[in-house]
């Protein structure tokens, strides 16, 4: 009868650890919002929204190697608010700046 209960707990255990859904779309926005940001020279411009925005990346990534999909979910969302205004501000200071090759 214990034999039953524990493989019961063990199974059950098991099916809601696999419940969850990679965040794979979360992944490639992230990734392409700091392709972008990299692009306009964001490290350059604004170092702290970018640095930023890296770190959130790595965290994402590494939460969904360890498959922490709601945590790898929220890191690649703060990535991508991070690398967009990086983006923006560095698009706004180059046209202050006079480089309108953008």
């Amino acid at each position: 009868m214990i034999k039953y209960y524990i493989s019961t707990l063990f199974w059950m255990l098991f099916l809601i650890s696999c419940a969850g859904t990679p965040p794979v779309k979360e992944y490639s926005l992230a990734r392409t919002a700091l392709q972008a940001a990299k692009k306009f020279e964001a490290n350059k411009y604004n170092p702290k929204l970018y640095r930023k925005a890296v770190y959130f990346y790595r965290k994402g990534s590494h939460s969904f190697d360890k498959r922490l999909y709601g945590q790898a979910k929220d890191y690649f969302n703060q990535c991508l608010e991070m690398a967009e205004k990086s983006e923006d501000l560095t698009r706004w200071t180059r046209y202050k700046k006079g480089d309108y090759s953008l």
